[in-house]
């Protein structure tokens, strides 16, 4: 056998590695409505959680919003480092 030959049979593992991986779970073709939304606990506002977890193409995707109270913020804000 030639080693020409054997290139071919070595790559037969690797096209059958993504036929044998669980496929993750697709994320939701809908519209979601604020009221079916996972509420978390925020001082800053109402923090919803829409979708939490794989989708075909990530391990984990979290997707969600935060409507903030009059005259709060999430977080301080951004202070980038002055260049000289």
């Amino acid at each position: 056998m030639k080693r020409r030959s054997v290139f071919p049979l070595a790559a037969l593992p690797l096209m059958a590695a993504p036929a044998a991986e669980t496929p993750a779970k697709k994320w939701p073709n809908v519209t979601m409505d604020a009221k079916k939304a996972r509420r978390v606990p925020d001082p800053s506002g109402e923090l919803l959680i829409y979708h939490e977890g794989p989708t075909d193409m990530l391990k984990l995707m979290v997707a969600g919003s935060l409507r903030l109270k009059p005259g709060m913020s999430p977080h301080p804000p951004h202070a980038r480092p002055r260049c000289r």
